[in-house]
């Protein structure tokens, strides 16, 4: 049964420099075509789809049509995701996008004074101007907003600025790579119920919005299945099981072990609705207890829309 992703790593390389980037921008290599092929060969029955990630994947703009052009020449039906800066769409990309109906991850952290850690006025505008462009085409659109300490408190006139400029789909994607602190964690939590009337709404913002499913529907979370959910190839062609963990430790393993130890969450009243064994949320500069707290944030908070809307 097709049931995993292939991410592609189609190169470290980036027209940009955001701050808080995880990649290595030193390694320029890109992704060898018949290194490609040759994964493709051998998992083409047990994925569903396929990402384009980076680095900057649309400096690969040729790479990513030979890849459609093979697939679509095997019968190889798989749907596809871009994740991308937005500063490097044009007409031809858009007619692209288009035809293959690719679904487009778009970063962008906000609004202008958000945005600090990744795009100045100028190229903030370029962007917008993009993704507008992809929404005038039907094109499905999510915005990758990155929260840090110091852009958190332009959430909630971000979520405006989404709202105004007709973005409905938006996924927020912590950075856990710089350390948070409890003064941080409680303006994220003011920020959010600042902006309780935005959620499920006028705006479907992840991962609020998956945790009202839940708990509307009575369902389990999700929990981390990790080297068991993607194959993630690296720009050399090698596989990991995330893409948060290319790394020599995790390189070419025939099996990952998820080492989160959950053994305090059994008795939690949390833990039906809450992705508690996540490696990357886990495992970094804030430690388990601070995916906790979020995690503990984002269901409280998905019950008290519920409740409103009754």
């Amino acid at each position: 049964m097709k049931n995993k992703g292939l991410v592609l790593y189609l190169t470290n390389g980036c027209n940009l420099n955001c701050n808080y980037c995880f990649v290595n921008k030193n390694n320029k290599q890109i992704l060898d075509f018949d290194k490609y092929r040759e994964i493709i060969e051998k998992y083409k029955n047990d994925i569903s789809y396929i990402t384009f990630f980076g680095g900057e994947p649309l400096l690969c703009i040729d790479l990513i049509k030979k890849i459609i052009n093979y697939n679509k020449t095997n019968n190889y039906n798989y749907y596809y995701i871009l994740n991308t800066n937005g500063t490097l769409l044009n007409k031809d990309i858009i007619n692209l996008i288009i035809n293959n109906n690719i679904l487009v991850n778009a970063s962008l952290d906000g609004n202008l004074l958000s945005n600090k850690n990744r795009f100045n006025r100028n190229i903030f505008n370029v962007v917008i101007k993009n993704i507008k462009e992809l929404l005038n085409n039907n094109i499905d659109v999510i915005i990758n907003y990155v929260i840090t300490p110091n852009n958190i408190e332009y959430f909630h006139d971000s979520l405006l600025f989404f709202k105004d400029n007709n973005i409905k789909e938006i996924c927020l994607l912590i950075n856990y790579d710089i350390k948070w602190t409890n003064k941080d964690i409680n303006e994220f939590k003011n920020q959010l119920y600042e902006s309780i009337d935005l959620f499920n709404k006028d705006l479907k913002v992840y991962p609020i919005d998956s945790k009202i499913h839940l708990l509307k529907d009575n369902l389990e979370e999700h929990k981390c299945d990790f080297g068991n959910e993607n194959i993630v190839v690296s720009q050399e062609g090698d596989l990991y099981p995330c893409i948060s963990f290319i790394d020599e430790k995790y390189k070419n393993k025939s099996e990952y072990i998820n080492e989160v130890n959950t053994s305090n969450c059994n008795n939690c009243s949390y833990l039906k609705y809450c992705i508690n064994n996540c490696m990357c949320r886990s495992i970094n500069v804030n430690g388990f207890k601070f995916n906790c707290k979020l995690e503990k944030i984002y269901i409280d908070l998905a019950k008290e829309i519920i409740n409103k809307t009754r």
